[in-house]
C-alpha cells in the first residue's frame, strides 16, 4: 500500500500585508532579487515579491526553518524544488492578486 501525504493548501492575498514591504524582500535569494528585478512592471514586480516571500515563509514554517535558509532548484522543465529534500512538494501557482501553494509531505 502506498504510504499516505497529507496535502495542505494556503492561499494568500499579493496586493497587502507583509509580504509585499522591505521584510519580504529580505526574505530573497540574490537570484530571486534579480528575477524580480526583471520583470517590466512594478506590479509585476511586487507581486512576484509578495509569491516568492509568501511561499519562504509558508515552507519555512512548514519545516520548522528559517525562510532564507532554503534554497531552491528547478527539473528539466522548470519546476522549482527544494534543494537537497525529496520529501516535500510543492507548487505555487497565483492569478492577479491571490496565490496559491499545494503542498504534499
Amino acid at each position: 500500500m502506498p504510504a499516505r501525504r497529507q496535502v495542505i493548501v494556503w492561499s494568500w492575498s499579493l496586493q497587502s500585508g507583509p509580504m509585499v514591504g522591505d521584510d519580504a524582500q529580505a526574505l530573497l535569494s540574490a537570484d530571486e532579487r534579480a528575477r524580480q528585478r526583471s520583470f517590466v512592471s512594478p506590479e509585476l514586480r511586487r507581486r512576484f515579491l509578495a509569491a516568492r516571500a509568501g511561499l519562504r515563509t509558508l515552507l519555512g514554517r512548514h519545516l520548522d526553518r528559517d525562510p532564507r535558509s532554503l534554497a531552491f532548484a528547478t527539473n528539466e522543465f522548470g519546476k522549482p524544488r527544494l534543494a537537497g529534500d525529496g520529501q516535500v512538494h510543492f507548487n505555487l501557482s497565483h492569478c492577479e492578486e491571490r496565490a496559491r501553494r499545494p503542498v504534499a509531505a
